[in-house]
């Protein structure tokens, strides 16, 4: 029988086995048939049109409000310029219960307000100089979107306390834990509860990136789902905003992201715009139906290994998982792991396209 693995570009080498993996999967014929994998007319996307867009960087024009916005961002400010002067006695009302989950940035616990019986995520998190700045980022994006009126696929900011050298952010409670979590449990994906999540991930994205801001560091540990179970019925939400900031904005190599999810431009260049974020959305999506990374199908690749292989390595389609997937599924990750970011779609035009017909 065939494994596949959840690779090691997660954040363990959790093995999930095919019969696993796509069980859950409609057995359904696509709608639709090609002959060849060459992008023709009857798709929604084709080269000719895509050439229509200029690049992102030249077509972003960001209102007055939204460069305050950005430029908070790159700039960044002290983490005691976040919290109120009585938020150390608030944080008592909070009583923290069991974990939901930990890594490097802390631990998250499932918590409970004592004065209103409202529950909520908390990352506690030990403050130091080397996590101040992807902090104050994070905390800079989630109030920025709480300004704004929140959006209903980011994550929600309940408040932030600090006490001591910990500092404590309250979000909103997801009960279905990472998409990592969902796959390692469920195994790979249907392509509606696929499409779902694309949905919900590219309305956040379009936000996002309208407010001229990149979350660079898109993954299924930082896709959240609001239900435990494997039902259709499900809500997905993005989180950890520790690598975000502006449009067109270049940073060193090592302070954003995953290796394994950055896109061929960043690699070579350290440029990130909406395109970043759009690359990555495609190595989601191939995760989401199949269990494995694009450039990495057997979990063993090593990060300088990956970041050749996005420069010269086509995608592949041509193994068993796949031949349950339609070719507009296909047809969609191939244009958001295009190599030139000027090809790959927008949040906006994903939404649009025929695999994402009745969803949206």
């Amino acid at each position: 029988m065939l494994t596949t693995t959840l690779s090691t570009r997660f954040r363990s080498s959790t093995i999930i086995r095919a019969s696993r993996l796509y069980a859950a999967r409609s057995m359904h014929t696509p709608d639709m048939v090609y002959t060849n994998e060459k992008h023709d007319q009857s798709r929604i996307f084709s080269v000719a049109s895509l050439l229509e867009y200029p690049s992102y960087t030249h077509r972003m024009r960001l209102k007055a409000s939204e460069m305050m916005v950005a430029a908070a961002l790159s700039i960044g400010i002290e983490l005691s310029q976040q919290t109120k002067p009585n938020d150390i006695n608030e944080i008592s009302s909070w009583k923290l219960a069991h974990e939901l989950g930990s890594g490097s940035y802390g631990v998250v616990h499932y918590a409970t307000c004592a004065d209103t019986g409202d529950t909520a995520a908390i990352k506690v998190i030990e403050l130091n100089d080397q996590n101040k700045s992807s902090l104050t980022r994070e905390i800079d994006v989630l109030k920025s979107v709480r300004a704004r009126g929140g959006h209903n696929n980011i994550i929600s900011l309940r408040g932030v306390y600090q006490s001591e050298q910990k500092l404590h952010i309250v979000t909103e409670l997801m009960r279905g834990g990472e998409m990592y979590t969902h796959l390692a449990a469920y195994g790979a994906m249907t392509e509606l509860q696929t499409r779902l999540l694309t949905r919900d991930v590219c309305n956040a994205l379009g936000f996002l990136h309208d407010c001229g801001i990149i979350h660079k560091d898109i993954k299924p540990e930082n896709i959240l789902l609001m239900e435990p179970d494997n039902s259709d019925n499900n809500t997905a939400k993005i989180a950890d905003f520790g690598s975000a900031g502006p449009a067109t904005a270049i940073m060193p190599h090592d302070h954003i992201g995953t290796s394994a999810y950055q896109s061929p431009e960043y690699v070579l260049s350290g440029i990130c715009s909406p395109a970043t974020d759009m690359w990555a959305l495609g190595c989601v999506l191939y995760i989401a139906l199949c269990g494995s990374h694009p450039f990495d199908l057997d979990g063993t690749a090593t990060d300088e290994e990956i970041e050749k292989r996005v420069h010269i390595q086509k995608v592949r389609f041509d193994y068993e998982p796949w031949t349950q997937v339609s070719d507009e599924a296909k047809d969609l990750i191939r244009f958001l792991l295009h190599t030139d970011p000027k090809f790959r779609p927008s949040a906006a035009q994903v939404l649009q396209h025929v695999w994402m017909r009745d969803v949206v």
